[in-house]
């Protein structure tokens, strides 16, 4: 069953609207009070987290024919949202009185967004949309800290995550042409009567990226 109803993105919405949020009251508050910003955030996830179970109830669905709801979308937000919550939770102590603090949480918003639309996507498109928005805020929290460890990881992190990207989206260009189409349901079928040659390269390359962002 396919659908356009924004009220099934519930919780990826409270995830974009805090961090919309969180950006705009991180920088009119003061150092001293940026712990305001990690309220807003714990709210925001407590929220998506009460919305992703009860989303958890319906029946399976796709909305705006992108972004599919089945059991493994539900597992994949419940399980990062309450991550996000924990790191949260662990980081408000010794990021209290940075003058980045509400940058961090932020952050962490921005990375659970993209990871949990990685694990919702049914078109190829999304995906690499996804990933790109769960790698991006990772390079900035991988060297949040600014010291010679976390620079040299950010560094690392970046240009493996580069590098293994541009695998990800030739394996994309390889399956679009030889499937003629983006979305999941058009490459099953299309792509049974493909060479399978192409195929298995274009998939080995699309997974290179995934799995280095699981890793």
């Amino acid at each position: 069953m396919m659908r356009e109803n924004p009220a099934d993105l519930l919780p990826e919405l409270c995830l974009l609207g805090g961090v919309v949020v969180g950006i705009l009251t991180g920088s009119f508050l003061p150092r001293a009070r940026q712990w305001i910003v990690a309220v807003l955030c714990a709210a925001v996830l407590t929220a998506g987290l009460v919305s992703a179970a009860f989303a958890a109830r319906r029946a399976d669905t796709v909305t705006f024919g992108a972004f599919v709801l089945d059991p493994a979308t539900h597992v994949t937000r419940i399980v990062v949202l309450a991550s996000a919550l924990l790191v949260l939770a662990l980081a408000v102590g010794p990021m209290r009185g940075h003058r980045r603090e509400s940058e961090f949480y932020v952050l962490v918003l921005l990375a659970a967004l993209g990871t949990i639309t990685l694990g919702a996507a049914s078109d190829l498109l999304v995906l690499v949309a996804a990933y790109l928005l769960a790698s991006i805020p990772g390079y900035a929290l991988a060297g949040f800290g600014k010291d010679a460890h976390g620079t040299e990881a950010a560094l690392k992190y970046f240009l493996m995550g580069a590098f293994l990207g541009i695998l990800m989206l030739v394996g994309v260009t390889l399956l679009y042409g030889l499937g003629r189409g983006t979305a999941y349901e058009v490459l099953r079928t299309e792509l049974g009567s493909a060479p399978e040659g192409p195929v298995m390269v274009g998939v080995v390359l699309l997974l290179a990226g995934l799995l280095f962002k699981a890793g």
